[in-house]
């Protein structure tokens, strides 16, 4: 039975991990025949039927406690982890003896079996735990549930991580184990990409959106003043997969009968102006330059009247050149309009959030426009006939799949349950998607790609068949573009700029306590003065404390140097625990000293920039709202 003081926890930290459990009252017990034996030390071990009927032991049948220690202490050497996920908790032994060697080290544990980890609960108190020291605790399900958990937990790290397994379980759950170390790796690799795009991007977001701005004020938010045009009305997401060329002339008919709004996602504008299609509108959101060449077309062209729905942190020239109507939804990445803008009923702002690609972007941005069903076209996520992408839909490659893609291909299930070849990116873009449809119940995703990648919690159809089922009456409104009025309160975005200007002012002088502090830090470390050092730490930390929450760090310098600080992060623990004052100090002066400096730098270069947004946009959208 979970002791009494576990149920209280899991309930409070893990309701989750509580509802698994407690499904097991009453259930028919495990096909494993699990069961708790006495070792020959005393102390409890558990077995549990391997499928030819012989028994395993997940602890030493002997001294399990003595098994446990020897396990960890192969593990040597890990001054620079600060966070260990460990797969298969069995009775925890291993686990206690990682925490007696390791206390400052933070955990996460898996369990496969719930079961198991029942029998654990009703003998190991999880309040012997630290405080803040566990931080994740999850109990397998089934797979789909095991993949969103594993990719939200990994996106979410901010540490150096060590996956520990228990060897028995490699063997109890040969096929449960090897589900999660794929899924596991490739996690962590997305990661690793995600962390390079941000590396890329961080000071274009910031840019982008604050050259972006004298735009987005003068144009319709459409999450907040479009969303009656397309509740409860079907959407398509039409991508630049290869089997888009095979929906052209259906997507030509639904276009010409109004049966559904069109939106194009990143090259596949281009495929369709080829085919004489127009959408209903196109969408955009890439921070990168290059995102410029996806409108090319239309720019040399003249096309003037195709709408352009941009997240606020695109490519400034891609709003530049586009010469038809623009929306715009706010992004998360975009701290400016979050700050500036609210609506003039005192409404904060709604925003769809960054993600691998365009296509999960408007995917979450139909979703909250509550479009029903939303039906996806060319995504692909997957070679097909030999091809990435729709001939004549990308200008940045040939259509074919390279060969460096096909040496480098991997397999996933396709939509009609066999194996399609892909890309590394184009998995992440489809995990990355699956997190959204596993997170939708009360909308329905049709994918209609024929050869593409299965995309969890969406219904395979063809695309003429979800034309003479749903698509059989005319629900686009040819004006819903239309120009309006600017929702946003310009006396909060005059307040604003006027608090924003005072806490620029009030970051320069703390960058300036910051420089004198490190040089007094230098100096006093150099005398070996401990009790100076002494006092300083404790001026840095205020100092420190203060830059983080000062409103110009937050909104302009935070996120242009965001891998810097997720960085720095990291090694917080490791300064604030180091005991010898000296070897702080110059830890502080290398690692925080830097920060600063770049900080410093950056905010420097983009005070022009912020002057004139201050005077010419928060100024202007003042007298507008004077002259009426």
């Amino acid at each position: 039975m979970i002791l009494i003081d576990n149920v209280m926890y899991l309930k409070k930290r893990f309701p989750a991990v509580w509802d698994r459990l407690n499904t097991l009252e009453g259930s028919a017990p495990s096909t494993l025949n699990i069961q708790t034996q006495t070792s020959r030390s005393g102390d409890p071990t558990l077995s549990l039927e391997l499928g030819d009927g012989r028994r395993l032991y997940i602890h030493s049948k002997y001294n399990p406690k003595e098994e446990a220690e020897q396990f960890i202490n192969k593990y040597e050497g890990l001054e620079k982890v600060e966070h260990v996920f460990f797969y298969g908790i069995g009775l925890g032994y291993h686990i206690d003896a990682f925490v007696q060697k390791y206390p400052n080290i933070r955990i996460s544990l898996y369990e496969p079996e719930a079961e198991i980890l029942a029998s654990y609960l009703s003998r190991k108190s999880l309040s012997d735990f630290s405080e803040n020291q566990l931080k994740t605790l999850f109990v397998e399900r089934d797979s789909s549930q095991l993949e969103l958990f594993i990719t939200q937990f990994v996106s979410k790290l901010k540490e150096e991580l060590l996956l520990i397994q228990l060897p028995s379980y490699e063997r109890a759950f040969q096929n449960e184990f090897k589900t999660f170390s794929e899924i596991f790796i490739r996690a962590v690799s997305n990661r690793k990409s995600m962390f390079s795009v941000n590396s890329s991007f961080e000071k274009r977001w910031t840019y982008n959106s604050t050259i972006n701005f004298q735009t987005t004020v003068k144009t319709p938010n459409i999450l907040m003043q479009k969303q009656h045009h397309f509740k409860g009305k079907p959407a398509i997401i039409v991508a630049a997969g290869p089997s888009l060329q095979e929906e052209l002339e259906h997507l030509k008919q639904i276009k010409e009968q109004g049966s559904a709004y069109i939106f194009t996602v990143g090259t596949a504008i281009n495929a369709l102006i080829t085919n004489g299609i127009e959408p209903d509108a196109a969408c955009t959101y890439d921070p990168s330059n290059l995102n410029r060449k996806v409108f090319e077309r239309l720019h040399q062209e003249g096309i003037s009247h195709i709408p352009l729905i941009y997240g606020t942190s695109v490519a400034y020239e891609v709003l530049k050149d586009f010469l038809g109507p623009k929306l715009h939804m706010v992004t998360n990445q975009d701290a400016v309009s979050n700050y500036y803008l609210r609506t003039e009923e005192g409404r904060s702002l709604d925003m769809v959030y960054d993600a691998a690609s365009i296509a999960v972007v408007t995917l979450h941005l139909l979703y909250k426009l509550k479009c029903d069903p939303i039906i996806l076209v060319g995504q692909n996520l997957a070679f097909k006939d030999n091809q990435s992408y729709a001939s004549g839909a990308n200008v940045f490659r040939s259509a074919e799949v390279t060969d460096r893609e096909k040496s480098n291909a991997l397999f996933v299930e396709s939509v009609d349950g066999g194996l399609v070849e892909t890309t590394k990116d184009f998995n992440i873009m489809r995990t990355q998607m699956e997190i959204h449809t596993t997170s939708i119940n009360d909308v329905k995703v049709i994918n209609t790609t024929n050869g593409g990648a299965k995309i969890a919690n969406t219904t395979y159809m063809q695309l003429k068949q979800v034309m003479a089922e749903q698509l059989r009456e005319r629900v686009v409104d040819p004006d819903w573009y239309a120009p309006e009025s600017s929702c946003y309160d310009p006396v909060f975005a005059k307040q604003q700029a006027d608090i924003m200007e005072q806490e620029q002012k009030l970051l320069m002088e703390q960058f300036e306590q910051a420089r004198r502090l490190f040089k007094d830090m230098h100096r006093f470390a150099d005398l070996r003065n401990i009790g100076k050092l002494g006092k300083l730490f404790g001026k840095f930390d205020k100092l420190f404390m203060d830059v983080l929450g000062n409103k110009y760090f937050i909104v302009y310098i935070k996120p242009m140097n965001k891998v810097y600080f997720e960085l720095l992060l990291q090694k917080v623990e490791q300064v604030r625990f180091e005991k010898d004052f000296v070897v702080k100090a110059r830890q502080i002066i290398q690692d925080f000293g830097s920060f600063v400096y770049s900080c410093e730098r950056d905010a420097l270069n983009f005070d022009p920039l912020f002057r004139a947004i201050h005077q010419e946009v928060i100024g202007g959208m003042q007298e507008v709202a004077v002259n009426g």
